[in-house]
């Protein structure tokens, strides 16, 4: 529209076309523009990334909350079945194992090697380095034998 056509002493003969505002809405105008800075940041933005050893950490929290074996069921009891197989052909006699008890055997060898990594992780601590090393581990199960604290599980384990 233009300011000729406007009677004469009208507010908007004195101001120019283009300097009235447009057709589109303010709020709308807004959020165009915000839209189109958001593009721009995301473009321009990284990626989130954690430092080494967070993210690490962050699954170690979810274990320690979460009930659930390490192992899964279906693995441990294969394993199981395995060793069991090879003991009834050396006795001759086949042996059944009822669910319970392969329920106690995984919750005792997940409690048992949790607390040897406990213990190898004390190792590495004293020894002040970052890694876990299996000379850590061996060292945890010497003093482990040495003090009797798993004499009768860890007889049989070799260095």
């Amino acid at each position: 529209m233009s300011s000729r056509n406007l009677p004469a002493g009208s507010w908007s003969s004195a101001i120019p076309a283009t300097a009235l505002p447009s057709l589109v809405p303010i709020g709308v105008a807004s959020a165009r523009v915000a839209k189109k800075k958001e593009k721009v940041e995301k473009k321009n933005k990284k990626p989130h990334r954690f430092r080494p050893g967070t993210r690490a950490k962050i699954e170690v929290r979810q274990q320690q909350r979460s009930m659930d074996m390490a192992l899964p069921r279906a693995v441990f009891v294969r394993v199981v079945r395995e060793i069991m197989n090879d003991i009834s052909k050396e006795r001759g006699e086949p042996y059944r194992i009822s669910r319970i008890v392969f329920d106690a055997l995984s919750e005792s060898s997940e409690r048992l090697v949790t607390q040897l990594f406990e213990a190898a992780d004390l190792v590495r601590r004293s020894r002040k380095r970052e890694t876990l090393m299996p000379s850590d581990i061996q060292t945890a199960l010497r003093i482990a034998r040495e003090m009797g604290a798993y004499n009768n599980v860890l007889r049989n384990v070799h260095h």
